[in-house]
């Protein structure tokens, strides 16, 4: 998270909490599923970060491994639309969309502004 970030990461954190505790008072449902999305976005993008790391690091690339990582990145960000299904009162499917398209909303915005300033 620190090379997509870098030090604007808190300020980041700190918007998806802020988000979260607003939906949180307008609906239970709509907070959860928001905060369920960001906080498996995050890891997601965490493990992103790892795994590109060792793959720098090493002199050869397998593939297999890459593929298995792959899938479970993708099964990370099914989780939360199996919990939408589960238990729909508590947990909206919407929200959860939201909060894991939060990070790469906010990345989006960021290269638009820094386009614009240079």
């Amino acid at each position: 998270m620190n090379i997509l970030f870098g030090n604007k990461k808190n300020y980041v954190l700190m918007g998806a909490i802020l988000i979260t505790l607003f939906l949180l008072f307008i609906n239970k449902a709509f907070g959860i599923g928001f905060l369920l999305g960001v906080i498996i976005s995050l890891v997601n993008m965490v493990l992103i970060e790892i795994y590109s790391h060792q793959i720098l690091s090493q002199k050869e690339y397998r593939s297999f491994p890459g593929f298995l990582f792959y899938l479970f990145r993708s099964f990370l960000l099914v989780i939360p639309f199996i919990l939408t299904l589960v238990w729909p009162d508590f947990v909206n499917v919407f929200a959860a969309v939201m909060g894991i398209l939060y990070f790469k909303i906010i990345l989006f915005g960021s290269v638009l502004i820094q386009r614009r300033e240079a």
